[in-house]
This record gives C-alpha cells, structure tokens and sequence, in this order.
C-alpha cells in the first residue's frame, strides 16, 4: 500500500471520527458537514474525495455499528461439548463482549442503537440473532428448554439498551458491573445450574 493510499485512509478515518461526534450530539439534521470537516481541518474539496455528501457519511457509521455488533453477538455462542460448570462465567464473558463494544464507541452506538430511523430493525435483527444462539444452547442442554427463545432475545435487547443508554454511556457502570447484573438477573430463569454471584 503507498503512502497516499495509507493517508487517505487515515484521512477517511479522521473524517468518520468527526461525523460520528457531530451525529451523536447534534443529530443528522443539525450535524453540518462544514461542522465535521472544521472538526478535521478539511476543506470541502477534499472531503468529497472521500465522501459524496452527509447521509454517505451517516450511513457508513450505522453500517459500521450493525456489521460490528452482529457479528460480535454470532460469535459469543456458547461451544458444543462446555462443561456445565463453566456456563455462567462463559455467558458472563459473552454479555461482557457485548457491553464493552457498546462502550468503546459510545457515538457510534447513540447513532446505531439509538438515533437511526431504522434502529428498531436493527434492534429486531440482533434478538433474532440471539433467539438462535438460545436455541442452539437449548439443544446442547445449557438453557431451560421451556423458554421461548426469540422472547429472551427481545428481553435481552431491552435490558442491553436500557443498561447501555442509563449506566455505560453515563460512565456510571463497568461492562463487567453490568454483565454480573444481567447474569444475576437472568441466570435462575435461563441457565441449568446456579448464576454467578460476583464477577470473575
């Protein structure tokens, strides 16, 4: 890769760096691209070497967010052949992950799980996406069966936001203070052994 290419690409990042804030405090609406390209000290001209207008920019940003979480959440499914004792601190790590990619880029998530127009949609693909990991944990005998997989993935994406928009975002709690709540919270109803009782 050259040394235009690798700028360009840094420069790319800068830009998106500076939109994600501009979104995530002002809105779409009232987000500039004057405001995002002062952020960055770009000049109108050589932003549209890399974008051709706002929504362009807008929309990178959500898809960035959609594509990060959902294969974050497709990669936290618990392993065939887990030892039972190990189900709790192993659903523990995977709630964990999940805070902690909400808090790195809390911009990025106000945009994705919160100010875009289609975040239900997104917020309905992610308890899907839970709904079958819960059914495959079912099978493999880790979860009560008698749950309705696709309800505990809808739950879990309310508790996932509310936590997420009151505690993370705020600074108030730690990825790991909430996943040891929402464990504690859920573990008796939904995990074939006793929850975790504090944070390992």
């Amino acid at each position: 890769m050259t040394v235009k290419n690798v700028r360009g690409r840094e420069t790319r990042t800068r830009i998106l760096e500076a939109a994600a804030r501009e979104f995530a405090s002002k809105g779409f609406r009232e987000a500039t691209t004057a405001d995002i390209l002062a952020k960055v000290g770009l000049t109108q001209p050589a932003f549209y070497k890399h974008f051709p207008n706002k929504q362009a920019m807008y929309d990178e940003l959500v898809k960035e967010f959609r594509l990060g979480f959902n294969q974050l959440i497709q990669g936290v499914r618990l392993a065939p052949e887990l030892d039972v004792k190990n189900v709790s601190p192993k659903i523990y790590e995977a709630v964990v992950k999940v805070f902690t990619f909400l808090g790195i880029n809390p911009n990025l998530t106000k945009i994705g799980l919160i100010y875009d127009s289609n975040a239900d949609t997104l917020k309905d693909e992610l308890a899907a996406l839970i709904a079958e990991n819960i059914r495959v944990e079912q099978e493999l005998g880790y979860l009560q069966s008698g749950l309705s997989p696709e309800i505990i993935g809808q739950c879990l994406v309310g508790i996932i936001e509310r936590l997420t928009v009151r505690y993370l975002l705020t600074d108030e709690r730690s990825p790991e203070e909430l996943a040891n709540e929402v464990v504690n919270l859920l573990g008796p109803a939904l995990i074939i052994q006793n929850p975790i009782d504090e944070s390992p």
